[in-house]
């Protein structure tokens, strides 16, 4: 199975590594992997928060995860795969049951508590602090 990271231009940085992937993949059951041919970090910041997506037909996952946390990262990936071995449909736009949700949580929350403490901590974000050349504004009055 290949790993393919996608280059990417500017910040943020993906949340998941290659290894980070290697290493959940040999963590869960055969059965849930064996129609993977590859995986894919895509660089898109279209997603708000991680997200993956399963092809069965090209046997292709793709991962989604510039934003967020790891660990929305290691559980968007783990409820895809756990989605697929259950059975759940997982085509795109398809809203999930609440009964779906939590059978899809129930399974992989093992995994979750396993692999999480393995993943890198959330790189801190830079904060930019005006400096003194910025005048101030006051909004009380009105007058900009």
């Amino acid at each position: 199975m290949k790993i393919h990271t996608d280059k990417i231009d500017g910040p943020p940085s993906h949340l998941l590594r290659a290894t980070d992937i290697k290493r959940m993949l040999d963590a869960i059951p055969r059965q849930w992997i064996e129609s993977i041919t590859e995986v894919r970090l895509s660089n898109s910041l279209n997603m708000c928060s991680p997200w993956a997506f399963l092809s069965r037909y090209d046997g292709s996952l793709t991962i989604y995860s510039r934003r967020g946390t790891p660990e929305q990262a290691l559980i968007a990936v783990l409820s895809e795969l756990g989605a697929h071995n259950l059975g759940i449909n997982t085509r795109n736009r398809h809203r999930r049951s609440k009964a779906e949700v939590n059978r899809i949580r129930l399974l992989i929350q093992p995994y979750v508590d396993a692999l999480l403490p393995e993943l890198p901590p959330p790189q801190r974000r830079l904060v930019s602090v005006p400096n003194s050349s910025f005048r101030p504004v006051n909004l009380n009055n009105g007058n900009f």
